[in-house]
Formats: C-alpha cells, structure tokens, sequence
C-alpha cells in the first residue's frame, strides 16, 4: 500500500513540481486567480496579520489560507509574495500534496480487500484532474480546503474528534463548503430505517456549532457571503439553480469513468422497485431544472469555464436552454440515482455521498458555475465510494478508468506545460 502511495505522488510531483520550480506560467484558470485575487490577498496579511475581520476582500472566501501563507512568509522573512516566491510555492504545493496522500490512504481504508491493490484505480481521476493540477502549482484553497475535507471525511467513519477541528477549519479557508457540515444528518435520512435520526441530528449539531459562528461572525462583518472590496463586485449574490443544471450534467459525463467500476450492480438497480422509483424520481428533478435555469452559454452569467458549458455553447438551443446540458443531465440523473440506491444498501449511508450531495446544494449559492468548482471534491468523493467496491470490479472496467486517467494527467501535462 504505502509503494502504491508513493508512487502516485511521485508521479503527480513529476508532473507538478518541475512547474514551479521552473516558474512555469499560464494565463487562465487558477494561475490568473492566483495573481488577481490569492497573491493581494495574501500579501494584505503580511502587512497587516492582524486584520482578520476589516480587510479588504481580493478573494472571495474566508481567509484562512491567505492568513496561513502570509504567517509562513513572515516567518521565512518575506515581505512580499509574488508567483516567482518558490520557498511559498513549495510548502503550497507541500499542502496540497499532503490533502491527495490523506485522500489515498482513506480510500485504501475504505476498500473492502486492502490486500488488493484495485482501490487505488477510482482515485487515478482525481489525481489527474487539470484542476488538482492547478491547484498544486499555484497558489489558491482550492486543494488545501480538500486536505480538510478529506479530514473530516476520514473523522466522519464514525465521527471522532479531528471532525470537530477539521470542520471550522474548512470553512474557515474555504466556506462554500459550510454546507457538508449536516453530512451526520443528511446520511441518516438517506440511510437504512434503523438510523437514530436523534443521534444523528445531535451529532449534525456538534459537528455544525463552530463553522457556523465562525461563518456567522463573517457574514455580520461583510453584510454578506462574501467580503467588501474587489472579490464583492464581481460574486453576486442569490440562488442560481444553472449550477444544479450543470452539476448534473457533469455527473452524466463522469458515469462513465466511475459507472463501470460497479456494473455488476447495473442490473438489480434497474430490476429493484426502489431503484426505478429514484431513478424516475431523479428523471423528474433533472428535466424540471432544465426547464426552470438556463443552461445556455454566457460568460457575463457565470456559464462557462467548464468543458460543459464549451459544449453547450455549440449544441443546438431552445431558448436559454441547451440540448447538450439535458443529454447529460438525464444519465447524470440516473447515476446519481443509482448511487443513492446502492449508498443505502450499506449499513451506513456512506459519508462521501452525503457530503457530495451537499456539497453539490451550495453551489447554487453563487453564479460561477466553473468545472473547477466541482470536479476535484466530485472525483474525491466518487474516487472514495468506488474505492469500497473496486476489488469487484472486472479487469477491463479498471483498466478503462486507468487509461481515463491516464489520458487525463497527460493532457494536464501538456496544458501546464
């Protein structure tokens, strides 16, 4: 296990790490949010540490991590961080690296053969995502508010203290992810019948207290979910059901990569009464999303930085609607339907479904509706479930997800590159 762990960082730091030392620069994507957003931010607090609650917004988010950087730059005696600082860049990259190795040896945990080593295989997407691969170059929460949640994650099997750490902790750096603290609560409804929804909802309680005040202490500040300054003017608030819409339509494209894993299971989802049920169900939700937000491309509205919204914007249109969005909305229905019918089958919903789901919910909570918003804490979460069942999977549907990733890490390459 820990010679398939390393080997896998190796090659992600193979990838990575030669960027930043080489000072590697790209024009988009989270390298342009580092310069516009993360490094002002970052630079504010190491002028003024003790400014947490008045300054200034760059980036729209708690500033846990801004905080965190600025620390270690006085601490190794920078005065000011720019995309040339390779001492930050490095403990940045150490951070996020440090997220992706919890992540394995989670999934390692949650494999139902740990002799095998077929659990590593759902957890190749992730490391190959363009956007992991970003977010361990430059700088940006993206993957150091992941190492958090897998955290909780691995706390939530069954909750133990580092949750309660672990919680206040990601929403402090990153709080669009306030919503995964009713997992505890969200698990047991989904759950079997025999749940304690008491105990359930009291465990919800404890593991929500302390993001809450700290998000509440925020929210009083900035008049808002976002702080005064540049990052306020250009995140409206409101909900934007578009985000479901397209969520559901990367989980359609994503089925593809992770449904094969557990197609043994195909048949008796289909043939069981309950599993038409929330597949019908789901068919329902998705089609009236599809109806009620645009779907449309529009980058002034938040639709597009997402190879979804590439497609939308050369499908045919019905209005603000986009026919590729439905294409791939309707499947993504039925996985997500599936992966409800086989979470409850186990004896406790699994925590990573619950969490994505919620997850999923909080997008709606900003315009963007970016790819890199989703796809790193979707393929954590998915790459975690299917690492349960791996060793069940035939030897072809491995070597299909493998040769995804594969494809995937290559072209992140390229594009860095």
């Amino acid at each position: 296990m820990r010679a398939i762990v390393a080997g896998v960082l190796l090659v992600f730091a193979g990838v990575t790490v030669p960027a930043i030392l080489l000072n590697t620069q790209i024009g988009s994507g989270v390298a342009a949010d580092a310069i516009q957003f993360h490094l002002p931010q970052i630079n504010y607090f190491i002028a003024h540490p003790g400014n947490l609650l008045g300054y200034p917004g760059y980036a729209p988010t708690l500033p846990g991590y801004h905080w965190l950087m600025a620390l270690i730059a006085n601490l190794t005696g920078q005065q000011t961080v720019g995309n040339a600082s390779i001492v930050l860049r490095l403990v940045h990259w150490a951070l996020c690296a440090s997220g992706l190795m919890l992540a394995l040896l989670l999934a390692h945990r949650l494999s139902r053969d740990a002799s095998s080593a077929s659990w590593i295989i759902p957890m190749l997407p992730l490391m190959a995502s363009w956007f992991s691969v970003q977010a361990a170059v430059y700088f940006g929460t993206d993957l150091v508010a992941l190492a958090l949640f897998v955290v909780m994650l691995a706390a939530l099997q069954p909750q133990r203290a580092p949750a309660y750490v672990a919680a206040p902790a990601l929403v402090f750096v990153r709080h669009m992810f306030a919503p995964v603290m009713l997992t505890p609560a969200v698990q047991a409804l989904l759950g079997a019948p025999r749940n304690d929804l008491a105990k359930a909802f009291l465990r919800t309680a404890a593991l929500a207290a302390l993001p809450t005040v700290v998000i509440l202490i925020y929210v009083v500040a900035w008049r808002g979910l976002v702080p005064p300054g540049t990052a306020s003017q250009m995140n409206r608030g409101g909900v934007f059901p578009q985000a479901w819409v397209h969520a559901l339509a990367y989980l359609g494209l994503v089925a593809f990569i992770f449904a094969p894993l557990d197609a043994r299971k195909l048949a008796p989802f289909l043939r069981d009464r309950e599993g038409r049920v929330l597949t019908l169900a789901m068919l329902a939700i998705a089609l009236l999303l599809w109806l009620v937000a645009p779907s449309n491309y529009d980058m002034n509205q938040g639709r597009w930085g997402s190879v979804l919204w590439s497609l939308a914007r050369h499908a045919p249109v019905f209005g603000p609607r986009s026919s590729a969005m439905l294409a791939l909305s309707l499947p993504g229905a039925v996985f997500v339907a599936f992966l409800i019918w086989r979470g409850r089958r186990y004896g406790q919903f699994p925590p990573e479904l619950a969490a994505l789901a919620l997850y999923v919910a909080g997008l709606a909570l900003t315009n963007a509706t970016y790819q890199r918003y989703i796809e790193p804490p979707a393929f954590l979460c998915l790459g975690l479930f299917f690492a349960r069942v791996a060793v069940e999977s035939s030897r072809t549907a491995r070597l299909w997800t493998a040769l995804v990733a594969a494809v995937y890490l290559g072209t992140s390459a390229l594009r860095l590159y």
